[in-house]
């Protein structure tokens, strides 16, 4: 029996890309490719400026936290400045720095020891600077604890309230101005009134204002109240 081989001929149906298809397909990946980084790019860069941002005010918190504690335990005792006795509040200028006294150095050893100390606030080179002394009445030349507290200040204002004496108006309630350095020289101003300090090594002002610029918030402005009569 004999069998017939026949060979079937059929036209594929199946064709590949051309090659402007595959450059086209190219082109596409690419730019989805390019619009991916770039959106993962931004996101990265949102979240460290976040961070930044986040670490910042962290450090800024911490300096308010230090510094209302300090206020908080302002004593009216004056203290020793290059060999010399200095008022209880010093402020005169940016460089010099605030400077006072208080009583809240930390003894968590409980040892019979004074805990008055001598804090100054200064700004210097952008830094916000603290340096403290655990004796208030020490050599000139002893060097304190300094510690930087906020970097990047571009200024640093401070200004007090003074009570104001009306010596010579009756039936009137003592009024308050704010003044830009302490202590104030007793001086005379319109309709009798005169700057009441009292002992000017001991007298503290009923309140103080700092303002800080710094980025990226720019200016920051807080009110602390002395509490000067404890």
């Amino acid at each position: 029996m004999m069998f017939r081989l026949g060979c079937v001929s059929r036209k594929s149906s199946i064709r590949g890309f051309t090659l402007i298809e595959l450059l086209v397909a190219m082109v596409i990946t690419a730019m989805i490719g390019a619009m991916s980084f770039a959106s993962v790019s931004t996101a990265r860069r949102s979240i460290e400026v976040m961070d930044e941002r986040a670490q910042r005010m962290n450090e800024l918190n911490g300096f308010f936290l230090r510094f209302t504690k300090d206020i908080e335990h302002i004593v009216p005792r004056s203290g020793m400045v290059n060999g010399q006795e200095a008022q209880a509040l010093m402020y005169q200028s940016i460089e010099e720095g605030l400077s006072f006294t208080n009583s809240a150095k930390m003894n968590p050893g409980l040892f019979p020891r004074s805990n008055l100390q001598r804090v100054n606030y200064r700004l210097e080179d952008g830094n916000l600077l603290r340096t403290s002394w655990d004796r208030i009445n020490g050599p000139a030349a002893s060097k304190g604890k300094e510690f930087t507290l906020l970097n990047d200040v571009t200024d640093l204002k401070i200004r007090f309230v003074a009570p104001v004496k009306l010596s010579n108006i009756s039936g009137r309630a003592p009024s308050l101005r704010w003044v830009n350095e302490w202590p104030v020289v007793r001086r005379q101003g319109n309709q009798g009134e005169s700057v009441d300090q009292g002992n000017p090594l001991d007298a503290l002002p009923m309140a103080l204002e700092i303002s800080l610029k710094l980025e990226p918030w720019g200016d920051i402005t807080r009110v602390f109240e002395v509490n000067y009569e404890s």
